[in-house]
């Protein structure tokens, strides 16, 4: 898993091609041919922060090698004591 912005990137990436919104990418390694790499982009800091978020939130399903994060929806706060039973009484 790396994490990277488009100003910072690791010199074995700096010829990955910039972003323009939160990104989510499964990648060859290409420094191991056999082996994959998870990136988490954004343009700023900023957007690679709402990229983690929503790869924590579940935010979409990746059908192909790359997703977008284009809003992220925040979960309701839970009131206090309002869990729901887990077993019957």
């Amino acid at each position: 898993m790396v994490f990277i912005t488009n100003d910072s990137k690791p010199d074995f990436l700096r010829d990955y091609p910039d972003v323009d919104k939160p990104t989510i990418e499964i990648i060859s390694n290409p420094l191991h041919r056999y082996k994959k790499m998870l990136l988490i982009v954004g343009k700023d800091t900023a957007d690679l922060k709402t990229a983690v978020t929503g790869l924590a939130f579940g935010h979409k399903l990746m059908t192909g090698r790359t997703a977008s994060i284009e809003a992220i929806n925040q979960l309701p706060l839970r009131e206090a004591y309002d869990a729901p039973r887990w077993l019957r009484g």
